[in-house]
């Protein structure tokens, strides 16, 4: 029996995340990989074909988990960079607010307390999260 997984992931209103740990830069049917479902996890430990020195990853996503809210204040015991592929916003860090817009980085060092919101509520403000060391931010050792 071949099972149907768009609708199955519909139906069930689930979401995808994909390990693409080695298949940085490969495409599937013509599109690349970070680009086919809901959210991409790469890794750039030393052994991987694209390697960090030390460990570092990057999560992609072509759906947008920041709606237009803001997002809790927080921190991390890790290094992040966050990279604005659409939208605009704001990210409340510390006692100071930097705006962000399609193009804008910002790094936050481990232990920075942090918050992002959407200023446009025409367009979803869609980005790139870089973590080091490498994984996702839900298994990280957090305070």
């Amino acid at each position: 029996m071949k099972i149907n997984n768009v609708f199955f992931v519909k139906q069930f209103n689930l979401h995808i995340i994909e390990d693409a740990a080695q298949s940085f830069g490969s495409s599937y049917k013509g599109k690349k990989v970070g680009s086919l479902v809901d959210l991409t996890c790469f890794s750039f430990n030393p052994l991987k074909n694209l390697a960090a020195m030390g460990d570092a990853g990057a999560v992609t996503g072509k759906k947008e988990y920041i709606k237009k809210i803001k997002a809790p204040f927080h921190d991390h015991t890790y290094d992040e960079v966050i990279y604005i592929l659409e939208g605009e916003g704001v990210v409340h860090h510390g006692n100071s607010k930097t705006k962000i817009k399609k193009g804008s980085s910002v790094y936050l060092p481990p232990g920075t307390i942090h918050r992002l919101e959407n200023k446009n509520k025409d367009v979803e403000l869609q980005l790139l999260g870089v973590f080091c060391p490498a994984g996702s931010p839900a298994d990280k050792d957090e305070k």
